[in-house]
């Protein structure tokens, strides 16, 4: 019985100090990092969109979201398009407003 709690308890404070050194390395490591709250709003990715049957070319700029993480603001040539968007939504809504433009283009 003794051995037992022995061995629990060994294995209580070494999980114990895992956590607090584990802790101790996320600090350390993030301290210099800026808050994510000042990259909000920030340019992030562009997508150009090039119809060399006409000429035209479109830019998709994505800021970063002011509320979600995994989210964009996008504007199409300068214009507000979406004011919150995945990368992937926006991807596939490209896929099919390319078919769009090429309808009206020929």
């Amino acid at each position: 019985m003794h051995t037992c709690d022995a061995r629990r308890r060994a294995h209580s404070d070494k999980m114990r100090r895992w956590r607090a050194a584990k802790a101790r390395k996320h600090t350390e490591r993030t301290q210099d990092e800026p808050v994510r709250q000042e990259w909000r709003g920030k340019h992030a990715w562009t997508i150009t969109m090039h119809n060399r049957m006409t000429g035209q070319m479109h830019s998709l700029d994505l800021y970063l979201s002011e509320r979600r993480i995994n989210s964009y603001r996008v504007e199409v040539d300068g214009k507000l398009w979406k004011e919150r968007i995945s990368r992937s939504a926006v991807l596939i809504g490209l896929r099919k407003a390319m078919g769009r433009f090429q309808e009206f283009e020929t």
